[in-house]
């Protein structure tokens, strides 16, 4: 506060001294003097309020550049996370395709392959049940075939007979005691022992 006053003393001293100077002025020219003198010390009022207005803006921008920083930091983790989810994706994806490709597990609903060995869980062979024809039974888990009459009905495909072993036991735990492993070779029904040896 004593800054800006001393200033306008100041510059009154500068405008005024030539006012004292100069007796022989008029008495507008005088009149005019002290009016700009006047106007100097509110120019000085309005240039101290911009320059409080600056420091104002300047610490807002300051405190937008910190967010506009955080905010592309985390843009650039994000983008980061999606490029490892991607790739996570990818992988997957392959897997996937290996084993559709070799007809291994799918516990997701796969279709029988017609090649190769594999085995599933006979959960029954029914005569005068049809799960399937009664539309009871969609999911691609479980299959059905007719042989000699009668419908059979089988959970899973798998290429490793312990996973279906597995799968036979936990059936037979949720009261399906006549469940048993079959096994298939080419698609065609053999004996367990003989693709087991």
């Amino acid at each position: 506060m004593k800054k800006p006053l001393f200033l306008v003393v100041l510059l009154s001293a500068f405008v005024l001294a030539p006012l004292v100077q100069a007796q022989d002025m008029t008495k507008a020219e005088r009149k005019a003097l002290k009016k700009e003198a006047k106007n100097m010390v509110k120019n000085l009022d309005e240039f101290r309020q911009l320059k409080e207005d600056k420091e104002s803006a300047e610490n807002r921008a300051s405190a937008l550049q910190d967010e506009i920083d955080r905010l592309q930091n985390k843009q650039r983790s994000q983008a980061d996370e999606i490029t490892r989810l991607q790739a996570e994706l990818n992988v997957r994806n392959e897997k996937i395709r290996e084993l559709e490709a070799n007809g291994s597990n799918n516990p997701g609903g796969s279709q029988i392959p017609s090649k190769g060995v594999y085995f599933t869980v006979q959960l029954g062979a029914y005569r005068n049940i049809d799960l399937q024809g009664n539309g009871l039974v969609t999911n691609n888990d479980l299959n059905a075939t007719t042989d000699d009459g009668l419908n059979k009905y089988v959970l899973g495909v798998f290429t490793d007979h312990s996973k279906a072993s597995e799968l036979r036991d936990y059936v037979r735990r949720m009261g399906v005691k006549d469940a048993w492993v079959v096994a298939y070779r080419d698609g065609v029904r053999v004996d367990v022992k003989d693709v087991l040896k």
